[in-house]
């Protein structure tokens, strides 16, 4: 479906979205049918070496309270999640350089043992294979805004611009 700007601005005037709400859910349907696939989520740390000034993990936060879970218990938390059902899971952190990218390899080679997916959120790693996917977040700014600090001196971009297209 191709909609211009102004049956698009159109569509967004109406009081009452019930039509709409009704061609979107017979979309889904088509598209992706009546299943819903639930991701495990193991937020496996949140200490960060970045620098972003509008994350709760920014480097500098002194207020918060600092945490960090053992390959062990990781390995374990995932097992559980594969055998609960889950057939996908998001490993997410900060970007924490306790968790080498040898050791975050290790982890998931393990997981991947289970069977599930695996998606890793917690910053730039060499390209290896071992992750499904990546989640890579580049931020932007309004152009009224007076600047977005960058979350490192450098910013290798390219490499998670690469990342991306996997």
């Amino acid at each position: 479906m191709t909609y211009t700007r102004e049956q698009l601005e159109s569509l967004l005037a109406l009081e009452d979205f019930h039509d709409i709400y009704a061609q979107a859910d017979a979309l889904r349907r088509e598209t992706v049918g009546d299943v819903v696939h639930i991701r495990a989520l193991l937020e496996f740390s949140n200490h960060c070496k970045r620098l972003c000034t509008y994350c709760g993990l920014n480097a500098t936060d002194q207020k918060l309270s600092r945490f960090r879970m053992d390959p062990r218990d990781m390995i374990a938390t995932a097992q559980e999640a594969a055998r609960a059902g889950y057939r996908t899971i998001v490993l997410q952190s900060g970007e924490d350089p306790w968790y080498t990218p040898d050791r975050i390899g290790d982890i998931v080679k393990q997981i991947k043992k289970t069977g599930m997916a695996i998606t890793l959120s917690c910053g730039e790693f060499p390209e290896d294979g071992t992750a499904a996917r990546t989640v890579i977040c580049l931020n932007t700014k309004h152009p009224t805004q007076r600047s977005m600090p960058p979350c490192t001196p450098t910013a290798p971009w390219t490499r998670a611009w690469r990342a991306c297209e996997r």
